[in-house]
């Protein structure tokens, strides 16, 4: 027989297959309106199915809202760890642990995802200035966070309040920040 005539055949017998009903005894947990459609009254059978569909909607709003509100805090935690040495994160996952363990749990889960996806970018705005004991710029940022200005900086002007830049984590493992509108970067490291 001609090889073409054999897949033929064989893709027409799974359609065929696929076409016949389930017993109501084989549908199991896959499919939740198994039990609907064994029902002969045709009240209860839409009755049924309405509530099968109301309930898979609910369940399904309830895991969408649920994962939404883990990744909402997952960035907050990324967001307060950025720029933070590896022993400082682990310290502060500690003081987290004893406060909260179940806290402490999240936030470890939280640096192994920010440690597998890599460093990300920080949005933010300077609040304050301050100026540090070797002249280096100290930067208040609006998200609480302390940065001071390090040597290797190209920004030739001095930052102002309220500018506001993206801090990035270059491939030397210093930590930069482009301001909007303005050349150059200053680079920083997180003191708190």
């Amino acid at each position: 027989m001609p090889r073409q005539f054999v897949i033929r055949t064989i893709l027409l017998a799974m359609a065929a297959g696929a076409a016949l009903p389930v017993p109501a005894g084989a549908q199991g947990q896959d499919d939740p309106y198994g039990a609907c459609a064994a029902l002969s009254d045709d009240a209860r059978r839409l009755d049924c199915f309405d509530t099968t569909y109301a309930e898979s909607q609910s369940s399904r709003a309830s895991r969408e809202r649920a994962a939404a509100e883990q990744a909402q805090r997952a960035e907050e935690r990324r967001t307060q760890e950025f720029g933070l040495s590896p022993s400082e994160r682990r310290e502060r996952r500690e003081e987290v642990a004893a406060a909260d363990p179940v806290a402490g749990q999240n936030a470890t889960r939280a640096q192994e995802d920010a440690r597998r996806a890599g460093d990300f970018s920080l949005g933010a705005t300077v609040a304050e200035i301050r100026q540090g004991g070797t002249r280096n710029q100290i930067l208040l940022l609006d998200n609480g966070q302390l940065w001071r200005q390090t040597s290797g900086s190209t920004l030739r002007a001095s930052v102002k309040e309220g500018w506001t830049g993206t801090i990035t984590r270059h491939w030397s493992g210093a930590y930069e920040m482009r301001f909007d509108g303005r050349s150059g970067y200053l680079r920083l490291e997180r003191i708190q």
